[in-house]
């Protein structure tokens, strides 16, 4: 377990082992609680990514999901390629979109509607380019 001063309170990071995919429960001393986890990760509801998280997997068996892309340039993180792949078999659709006003490839939206299709791309300044999919 992980320790940490901030804000002169105490936190503890204690690693789990959730669906499979490792992740970090932190405690703060007043008992405030917040969870990270390492990517990847499974994501069951709408999300939008942050720049560090660059691979999702996505259980859409509740319903349909919305996954943003970050809003981010090629110099905040260069030739990362962030990936979205659907891990369900149901047939709720997982659509994927840029912040603000990027494109990926030049469209709105990428939608993933079997068990397994993906989405692979890598953003510059001002769109995301797909560097792979299925």
């Amino acid at each position: 377990s992980l320790s940490a001063i901030a804000n002169n309170s105490q936190v503890r990071a204690k690693p789990e082992i959730r669906n499979n995919v490792r992740v970090f429960v932190f405690e703060r001393q007043n008992d405030i609680t917040c969870n990270a986890s390492s990517s990847p990760y499974i994501i069951t509801e709408d999300t939008e990514l942050l720049a560090g998280e660059t691979l999702a997997l996505v259980d859409a068996t509740a319903g349909p999901i919305t996954i943003t892309l970050p809003e981010t340039t090629d110099s905040d993180v260069p030739g990362t390629i962030f990936t979205v792949k659907k891990i369900d078999s149901s047939a709720n659709a997982v659509t994927i979109v840029a912040a603000g006003s990027k494109t990926i490839d030049g469209a709105s939206s990428r939608v993933l509607s079997a068990q397994y299709d993906y989405v692979a791309a890598v953003p510059d300044d001002d769109n995301y380019y797909v560097t792979s999919e299925s």
